[in-house]
C-alpha cells in the first residue's frame, strides 16, 4: 500500500474525530501543571504501638490520595490504606516508600480511603509512628474542561502498534512511545515524562518539579494507553497502567530551558518500555516531527497531523509565553502534554522538549534539545546512552 493511500485513510479517520470549540482563555490552555485533584490540609497523628485507623471522605472525589508526612514505623510495622470496600489496597511496611519520612500514596478511588495501622507489638504510646498531613482529591473532568482548536487529530498510540493502520506513517512510534509515562505530581497535578538513557533518568520539564521535595512525591506511569485503536481513554486518568514508582529523585533542573531529569530507583523494571534517544544536532526547519503525550491526563496519543498536514517544525526562536530559543510546531498540544518528547520523524531521536502552546491556531513551543544538551555538559551531568 503507498504513502498517499496510507495518508488518504489517516485523513479519513481523523475527520471523523469530535469537533470542539476553543474558548478558553491562555491560562486553560497552556500545558503545564494539570490540575486534576486538590489538595486538602489535614492533621490526623498515628501514635506509634498503638493499632488506629481512619477514614478520609471527600464528597463527589474521583480518588483520594493520602499524604504522608513524619513517617517512622518499627520494623513489621504496616499501614494499608484502602477503599472502604477493600478492593483497592495498598499496604506500606516500614520502609515506607524507598524510605522517604514523607510521601503520597497511590491512589483509591472514589470518595473515601480508609488508613489502618498495625504495630508488630502494641505499646503505650511513646512517640509518633507518622502523621496524615493532607490529602488530595480528585475532581471531575467537568471541572475542568479544555477543548482544541478546531478538530482534535491526536490518535490513540495504539494506532501506531505493529500492524495496525497508522504503522507505516510512523513505523517506530509506537515503539518509542513506549518509554513516555504519565506523571502524577503530589497527587494533583499531571505532566509527562521519558525515559532517557539506559539508568533509568527520566526527563520532564522544570515547571512540573520545581524542587527536590516535589520529585520525592512524584508518581511514574508507564503503559497508560488504550487497549485498542478504536478505544478511547478521555478522563483523568484513564487506561490505568503500570504505575511503577511513586518517587524520584532530581538529577538536574533548569528553569530557564524549562527541563528537569529524574532518576528512578534503580531496581525498578523498566525493560519493557525502553528508553529515547536525544539528536545532538538538534531539529531542522520544515523536519516532521511526532509527539507522544499525555494532553489532558488522558491515555497515551500520539501528535502527528494538523489538519491535514504531517506536523512539522514551522520556526526556531523565542517566545513571549516560554521558551527562550523555542522549537516552533502546530498541533493539538493540550495541558498534561507539559515535558513530552518533540520526536523527529527521520531518526526517532528526540529534538526537543514540549513547554507550553495549546493557543489558537494551535502554534506549541518545545524546548531546544540543544540547550539542553549543552546545560547538562556544564553542570557535568552525565546520562549513559543518552545520544
Amino acid at each position: 500500500m503507498s504513502r498517499q493511500v496510507l495518508f488518504t485513510l489517516a485523513l479519513l479517520a481523523l475527520t471523523a474525530c469530535t469537533v470542539t470549540a476553543a474558548s478558553q482563555d491562555e491560562s486553560q490552555r497552556r500545558p503545564g501543571l494539570l490540575k486534576v485533584g486538590e489538595k486538602v490540609e489535614t492533621n490526623l497523628v498515628f501514635a506509634q504501638g498503638v493499632e488506629h485507623s481512619e477514614i478520609i471522605t471527600a464528597p463527589m472525589a474521583t480518588y483520594i490520595a493520602v499524604h504522608f508526612s513524619d513517617y517512622k514505623l518499627n520494623t513489621g510495622d504496616i499501614v494499608i490504606v484502602r477503599s472502604p470496600d477493600a478492593k483497592t489496597a495498598f499496604t506500606y511496611g516500614a520502609e515506607g516508600v524507598y524510605g522517604q519520612s514523607s510521601f503520597v500514596a497511590d491512589l483509591v478511588p472514589g470518595e473515601s480511603a480508609v488508613i489502618e495501622y498495625f504495630p508488630v507489638s502494641t505499646s503505650a504510646a511513646s512517640r509518633q509512628a507518622f502523621r496524615i498531613n493532607a490529602y488530595s482529591r480528585g475532581v471531575s473532568l467537568s471541572a475542568n474542561q479544555e477543548a482544541v482548536c478546531g478538530t482534535d487529530d491526536m490518535m490513540q498510540m495504539k494506532c501506531f502498534a505493529p500492524n495496525q493502520f497508522l504503522t507505516p506513517l510512523r513505523p517506530l512510534a509506537y515503539e518509542r512511545g513506549l518509554a513516555v509515562a504519565r506523571l502524577l505530581v503530589e497527587g494533583s497535578h499531571a505532566c509527562t515524562g521519558w525515559l532517557v538513557g539506559s539508568a533509568g533518568h527520566l526527563m520532564t520539564n522544570a515547571h512540573c518539579v520545581e524542587d527536590e521535595a516535589m520529585a520525592n512525591r512524584m508518581h511514574v506511569e508507564f503503559a497508560a494507553e488504550s487497549g485498542s485503536c478504536a478505544q478511547k481513554c478521555e478522563d483523568w486518568l484513564a487506561c490505568k497502567g503500570q504505575k511503577v514508582t511513586l518517587t524520584t529523585k532530581l538529577v538536574a533542573r533548569n528553569r530557564d530551558h524549562d527541563y528537569a531529569v529524574l532518576k528512578l530507583p534503580d531496581d525498578v523494571d523498566l525493560w519493557p518500555y525502553g528508553f529515547l534517544t536525544l539528536r545532538k544536532e538538534g531539529a531542522a526547519v520544515n523536519e516532521e516531527i511526532y509527539v507522544p503525550n499525555h494532553s489532558r491526563a488522558w491515555g497515551k496519543r500520539i501528535a502527528f497531523m494538523e489538519d491535514g498536514k504531517m506536523i512539522k517544525v514551522d520556526s526556531f526562536g523565542p517566545s513571549g509565553q516560554c521558551a527562550q530559543n523555542g522549537l516552533h510546531f502546530t498541533g493539538d498540544i493540550q495541558g498534561g502534554a507539559s515535558g513530552s518528547p518533540a520526536i523527529g520523524a527521520s531518526d526517532n531521536k528526540v529534538v526537543g522538549i514540549v513547554s507550553c502552546g495549546g493557543w489558537c491556531p494551535g502554534k506549541d513551543i518545545a524546548e531546544d534539545i540543544r540547550l539542553i544538551i549543552a546545560d547538562l555538559e556544564r553542570k557535568g551531568v552525565v546520562i549513559p546512552d543518552a545520544y
